[in-house]
């Protein structure tokens, strides 16, 4: 049989340790990254303010979301989400980036017109302009970051613009958003020209870490371990020794008389006696595994002093002295008389009535005949405690503190493993 020692159960066992007996602390480790989908609805959802129209002419065809001129100031479509909608706290915690596109028609006037010189309210066409507003507010509504681009519309036709903003690690409990578009036909009065929006996408970008326990990373990342102590292959030999010819001719003669003396054996060993507690095995115990005892050593008496015959084919030039022809069958036989008359006396009880009191008592007899333990069944010794041992000293103030950094650094790491566990399911 060959065993092996491998890395992955090195791993296990540091592992095992690491949590029953040590104190270890969770280091993060980045495994990928995960983009949200789109936290913003359709324009249909937008809030409109000031200026806005949807389809309904003066320059806005059906189905477009237009803004105003300047009799109107422009107008403006808003919508709010929550980032907890596709992330958890941990995952904003750690930093994020936020990716935002918007698609802006533009007038074909404005790649002929000029820029406002006097602002977007001025008299006399100019250049339409619109801006996108990125808000976000932790608890309490409390404004934490404020986004804002400004573009100046010189095309004809549609364009899709495209901002990135990072957001640095936080201890946010939570955070929500705000985004706004605002467009206006900047220098004309009148009609819904201006800005026409379609298409807002806002997503999140995060990290996936993986806790790794700091303590086992520094026992991996020790060359001595893996480069001093490479994996060891051990071959063991389970196959038994072959048998001595002496135990062979022994356990030949000794198996048929061993049939007949088994017979005298079985009647006096199997008087059942009444019935007791558990408690009370004291009272039954003795007499049965003394009988079972005397019994047994009587056999091995019988069997052992009657020496082995000699092999017939056996030939005078390699017989053995008359002594050594004596003593060893001896000592081969009583060894596989006690083999052969222990399973036997197994066998006997069957397998219905092994768990019988009586039939218990006498296979711990068996077995400390076997073991030639005269004294197993001697009373115990009663231990006595030593003097002076224990003393009536309190601990100072009588309080073991709890570490309770220890246990704020395991339920924390565990409690966020559990929440990325649940977040899952949620995730697509």
């Amino acid at each position: 049989m060959t065993t092996k020692t491998s890395f992955g159960s090195m791993l296990s066992a540091l592992l095992l340790v690491c949590f029953s007996a040590y104190p270890c602390f969770s280091e993060e480790i980045v495994v990928g990254q995960e983009t949200t989908d789109n936290l913003l609805p359709g324009m249909s959802e937008f809030t409109q303010s000031g200026g806005t129209s949807v389809g309904t002419g003066s320059g806005c065809p059906s189905g477009e979301f237009c803004t105003a001129g300047t009799n109107q100031q422009g107008g403006t479509f808003s919508t709010t989400f929550d980032l907890e909608d596709s992330m958890t706290i941990d995952d904003i915690n750690r930093g994020f980036k936020l990716d935002y596109s918007v698609d802006v028609k533009s007038h074909p006037s404005n790649s002929t017109l000029a820029s406002c010189t006097s602002g977007v309210l001025q008299r006399g066409d100019c250049k339409d302009i619109f801006n996108v507003t990125l808000s976000l507010f932790s608890a309490g509504n409390v404004l934490e970051h404020t986004f804002q681009d400004e573009i100046e519309l010189d095309y004809t036709g549609t364009r899709n613009f495209a901002f990135e903003q990072n957001i640095p690690q936080n201890e946010f409990t939570e955070l929500k958003g705000g985004f706004e578009l605002f467009g206006i036909d900047a220098g004309f009065p009148s009609g819904f020209f201006g800005p026409h929006f379609s298409n807002p996408n806002l997503t999140a970008t995060f990290d996936i870490v993986s806790f790794i326990e700091t303590e086992i990373i520094d026992i991996l990342t020790n060359t001595e371990i893996i480069t001093d102590n490479p994996i060891v292959n051990v071959e063991v030999d389970l196959a038994p020794p072959p048998p001595e010819p002496e135990v062979e001719v022994a356990e030949i003669e000794i198996e048929a008389e061993f049939e007949q003396q088994l017979q005298t054996m079985t009647a006096p060993v199997e008087i059942a006696p009444p019935p007791v507690e558990f408690t009370q095995v004291d009272t039954a115990e003795a007499p049965v595994s003394e009988q079972v005892e005397a019994e047994i050593e009587a056999e091995l008496q019988q069997e052992t002093e009657a020496p082995a015959p000699e092999p017939e084919q056996a030939e005078p030039e390699q017989a053995e002295p008359e002594q050594e022809k004596q003593e060893k069958p001896k000592v081969v036989a009583k060894k596989a008389v006690k083999e052969k008359i222990a399973k036997q006396i197994i066998k006997r009880m069957g397998s219905s009535g092994r768990y019988d009191s009586n039939n218990q008592i006498r296979t711990l007899v068996v077995m400390q005949v076997l073991g030639e333990s005269k004294s197993f069944f001697k009373s115990p010794v009663s231990l006595q405690d030593k003097e002076g041992f224990f003393d009536n000293a309190r601990v100072p103030d009588s309080v073991i503190s709890n570490n309770n950094f220890a246990q704020y650094v395991l339920f924390g790491g565990s409690s966020a493993q559990h929440n990325n566990l649940i977040n899952l399911q949620w995730r697509k």
